[in-house]
């Protein structure tokens, strides 16, 4: 098991709750887990469309003995997967993840599709330190708009792809880092500005121990959370003085 699936249920806050079920931490551990494998219980959901996008154009490009260069896959990853998902990366709980697998079942969806974490809360019955119970009605009264958009999407990306086999790749590998990245950690991190470029700046990513890492972002929420505070102090102010 990697460092950062061991540490996960560490670095996650002890407040954390699933932005699916709404079950906090202590509301989702089976009797039969044993702390060391309580990581087992969280589950990074993604919209499959990804795996679809590099698999169909790693398929294509090997029917066509055609050898992509490093920017395409890029491109592939970063402008055009991003385009046909429905949403980002977020962490679940693993009976929320599993409902999704689930109800694919049911709806008889394709592997490439996943529901997204809205979806799934609509259709689960959460229930204490045990696995979700499926209701395949509201599963079914979604279904028929959700596969009419999932194949429009799939057709879009099927299009792009073989524009890229084709050699008609409209992006550019980044060749550093962004302000926004060399700010964040500027501000958060212990690390010498003068001594950054961009492949320094991956690799400090990829190697940093997960606690730092969840360090940075809870003290960036931090901010984030006081920042909205003000705007609403603000706003609740002004609409006094109206």
């Amino acid at each position: 098991m990697g460092l950062a699936k061991t540490n996960m249920w560490l670095t996650t806050p002890a407040d954390w709750v699933c932005p699916c079920c709404g079950r906090p931490k202590p509301d989702f551990i089976k009797p039969d887990t044993p702390e060391e494998k309580r990581s087992l219980l969280l589950n990074e959901h993604h919209d499959h469309m990804d795996q679809y996008v590099a698999n169909t154009a790693k398929e294509l490009a090997k029917e066509q003995e055609i050898e992509l260069p490093e920017g395409a896959y890029w491109f592939l990853w970063h402008k055009l997967a991003p385009f046909v998902r429905r949403f980002e990366r977020i962490l679940i709980c693993v009976d929320c993840n599993n409902a999704d697998v689930a109800a694919k079942a049911v709806a008889e969806m394709p592997e490439s599709f996943s529901f997204t974490p809205n979806e799934i809360a609509y259709f689960i019955k959460p229930t204490l330190n045990n696995k979700h119970q499926i209701d395949r009605h509201a599963v079914l009264s979604i279904v028929d708009a959700l596969k009419e958009d999932f194949f429009y999407r799939k057709e879009l990306a099927d299009v792009l792809i073989k524009r890229v086999i084709a050699g008609r790749v409209w992006g550019e590998m980044p060749v550093g880092a962004s302000r926004q990245q060399y700010g964040f950690m500027k501000q958060f991190g212990n690390f010498p500005m003068e001594a950054w470029d961009y492949d320094l700046f991956k690799d400090m990513w990829l190697t940093t121990d997960d606690r730092i890492i969840g360090s940075l972002r809870r003290k960036l929420q931090k901010k984030i959370d006081r920042r909205a505070e003000r705007i609403c102090e603000r706003s609740k102010k002004r609409a006094s003085q109206k």
